[in-house]
């Protein structure tokens, strides 16, 4: 997730926000890597953007206890290892054995696993124990056994994957805390508590088990595994490590680097059971045998400018030399599967005429998701193959439903089932809807392509969600996917009390003095956007939904954020920025010259908004006291405007001066055009109908904002053009969002 955004291609981000996160992110800061053995072509990408960015920006500390050391190292020494709890950490109790199961692969299956971890904890009552199984289907199966063999006794059942929706892997560290494998203390189960984790487990979670069962795995891993068993030393830990056969493994490669493990295991010190503690590790982590046990490091690609420059222009919707970001992240992986994004919703932007033909248009889509982004508590990822699986499940499901009574299915069978975008974020024209789903044989090549590093929005009624529908009632449920769930998931649409990072909630219009309206009040929110779902004859509108803005967190549009519990005027609004700015240059200690820079931009970053078309909009045309920056929203009709940009008109208004100083002339007019995310490098110019300008001296204005980005990129770099934006537009959001809580000035 950092390193997307450091490289301006942040996952789940708007390409309008994505220079504010690698401004943030690459600029002054310092990175504290874990486990950086298992990063290492990360930790190349952060030191190949510190040599781009100089004493301002990343560094990065790297942590590991199984890496060689290199350059400037901080270590424990004699005395730190004498020191209490240093000692009881490092000493600390954890008796290996390793099972040979490689004879009968009946020993292999879930429930072999479930009934050993049941084993142990009859041995060992009201303990915490952890079983990490590598493979995700056995992991969930064995959950699942778990759960229906201790649903009679006092003992939690837990799930741990990477493989799940964020609501329900939020709510988890409370439940893993709760059962005391996160922090101090002792879980309040009697009759303890069963965490199953897959590798989601292994890093980047601080667990704490009392006695574990996992299967044998590369050394780097075994260790990440035997730390999160009696992490503090309290105790005596039993750990159990089943060698599954070279079966088990997925590569002749693998299958050698277990091995190697096995026999680095066998040489910790112990005639029965093996000691594993931290201290015991240490012994064997710098043997050259550790090299065959270990996953060597993957290969990843060289970061070159022309590529940095074709991720920093986020305006660009296509750019044929703009590659997916994975490989300078993690390298190149081996038998890498492409990953498909799961939201549920249940209000899409689908427009049904009086006909019944259902359309979806691909501007709607994009004015929705600007209206309510995607929040991280929202997202269940998973591999596309079982996305793929699950999908088709589901249909099957829902075609049993509809032959068995129609009536139970409100949705017909052309209605909309789900939306696919690509990897790119677009509206794919794969149409996937009920009658497709149901349909048993179908061609799913299209769907299944453009699914492949893609968004999948369904709509709450095709469920296959493993959670729980009892709203103000603890989350329980794994969140993941359950082909035989019928039960409708909660959504950010339908239960925003639940999904806390989203800034938005959904009101259905309703007829009101003889045209569809959003219900008022102050418990509503202000409305930033309506979607009309069905038309009657002449295009009367008949059903639809607005979105309504509960906060400014988790909003990112410009619409959204021009719509406030109360009107402000463009001049009150101006001075606020203008004063926020000036705060920001004093404390980040910038130069008179660059601070002339920024309050001049923040003094035309708005002008663009008197047009009258911005008013007229915003629906602020008639309103006395104006011109308006910020209206209450009751009026608004923003598709009047007809892909105006208020920072272009800002832009072209300012073009007219001549009495900008011409070392920073292309600075200050390229933040007024970028205050928004956009002129990186091209920003659109419709609508503009400047009266003292012709079409054609507009168009010649929007041509040069593309050069000037590229002039200005080449002197401040990537992340120094980006971080100066980000200046402006930081003031910008913080003049806003003390106006919406009342603290401005």
């Amino acid at each position: 997730m950092v390193g997307s955004r450091i490289l301006f291609q942040g996952y789940g981000v708007s390409a309008r926000m994505r220079p504010m996160h690698a401004a943030l992110l690459a600029t002054d800061s310092l990175l504290i890597l874990d486990e950086a053995h298992l990063s290492q072509p990360f930790a190349r990408l952060i030191e190949q953007v510190a040599d781009r960015t100089g004493p301002n920006g990343p560094r990065m500390m790297a942590l590991s206890a199984t890496q060689d050391a290199q350059g400037n190292t901080l270590r424990l020494t004699e005395e730190d290892r004498r020191a209490d709890p240093v000692r009881q950490r490092l000493e600390a109790r954890k008796d290996l054995t390793i099972e040979d199961k490689s004879e009968d692969k009946a020993d292999a299956k879930p429930e072999c696993f479930s009934a050993a971890a049941l084993a142990l904890l009859d041995a060992h009552p009201g303990a915490r124990i952890l079983v990490y199984r590598e493979n995700f289907d056995d992991a969930l199966k064995i959950s699942k056994e778990l759960r229906e063999k201790t649903r009679e006794l006092d003992v939690h059942v837990r799930l741990l994957t990477g493989q799940r929706r964020g609501l329900e892997r939020d709510a988890l560290v409370n439940q893993l805390e709760e059962d005391g494998f996160i922090g101090d203390r002792r879980g309040d189960k009697a009759g303890g508590a069963i965490l199953v984790a897959t590798s989601a487990g292994e890093v980047g979670i601080d667990l704490d088990a009392d006695h574990m069962l996992c299967d044998l795995v590369s050394y780097e891993r075994m260790v990440q595994h035997l730390g999160r068993v009696n992490r503090r030393g309290e105790g005596s830990a039993t750990v159990t490590v089943w060698d599954l056969g070279e079966d088990a493994a997925h590569n002749a490669a693998e299958r050698d680097r277990r091995t190697a493990t096995r026999a680095l295991l066998m040489r910790l010190p112990g005639d029965g059971p093996r000691q594993a503690g931290p201290g015991a590790l240490a012994g064997i982590n710098d043997l050259p045998e550790v090299r065959a046990a270990a996953t060597p490091a993957p290969l990843y690609p060289a970061l070159t400018d022309p590529l940095i420059d074709a991720w920093a222009m986020t305006s660009l919707e296509e750019h044929a030399g703009r590659p997916e970001v994975g490989p300078w992240l993690r390298g190149w992986e081996e038998d890498e599967k492409p990953h498909t994004t799961i939201v549920w919703r249940e209000y899409l932007p689908v427009r049904q005429g009086h006909e019944g033909k259902v359309t979806v248009d691909a501007d709607d889509v994009k004015r929705w998701l600007d209206a309510t982004p995607i929040r991280p508590s929202e997202r269940l990822q998973a591999r596309s193959d079982r996305v793929i699986k699950w999908l088709k499940g589901r249909g099957k499901s829902l075609a049993k439903q509809r032959n068995k009574d129609a009536e139970s299915l409100k949705e017909k069978a052309d209605d909309i089932a789900a939306l696919i975008l690509g990897s790119d974020g677009t509206l794919s024209r794969e149409r996937l809807t009920f009658d497709f789903l149901e349909r048993k044989e179908q061609k799913w090549t299209q769907a299944e392509n453009d699914m492949r590093w893609g968004t999948l929005i369904v709509r709450q009624c095709v469920a296959g969600l493993d959670c729980d529908r009892e709203e103000k009632k603890p989350i329980t449920g794994t969140g993941v996917l359950d082909a035989k769930q019928g039960a409708f998931p909660p959504t950010a649409d339908t239960d925003p009390d639940r999904f806390k990072d989203t800034g938005w909630r959904i009101a259905e219009l309703t007829q009101q003095g003889g045209a569809l309206a959003a219900p008022e009040g102050s418990e509503n929110g202000p409305q930033v956007a309506r979607f009309i779902t069905r038309f009657g004859p002449d295009d009367q509108e008949q059903a639809g939904f607005a979105v309504l803005r509960r906060s400014l967190a988790g909003v990112e549009s410009e619409t959204a954020r021009a719509v406030a519990k109360r009107p402000q005027t463009l001049a009150d609004h101006t001075n606020a920025v203008v004063r926020c700015v000036a705060d920001f240059a004093e404390r980040l200690g910038l130069d008179d010259e660059m601070r002339e820079v920024l309050n001049t931009a923040a003094q035309h970053h708005d002008k663009g908004k008197a047009a009258r078309v911005w008013q007229d909009a915003a629906g602020a045309a008639a309103r006395e006291g104006g011109p308006w920056a910020k209206i209450d929203g009751r009026n608004t009709r923003w598709n009047r405007l007809h892909g105006y940009r208020h920072e272009f008109g800002s832009l072209v208004q300012l073009e007219k001066r001549d009495d900008l100083p011409e070392p920073t002339r292309d600075l200050i007019l390229h933040l007024v055009a970028a205050h928004h995310g956009h002129a990186r490098p091209v920003i659109r110019h419709l609508g503009c109908d400047d009266a003292d300008l012709p079409p054609s001296k507009v168009a010649q204005i929007a041509g040069k904002v593309a050069l000037r980005f590229a002039r200005l990129q080449k002197f401040h770099g990537p992340w120094g053009l980006a971080w100066l934006e980000t200046v402006l537009r930081a003031a910008d959001q913080k003049a806003s969002s003390e106006f919406e809580e009342g603290t401005h000035g």
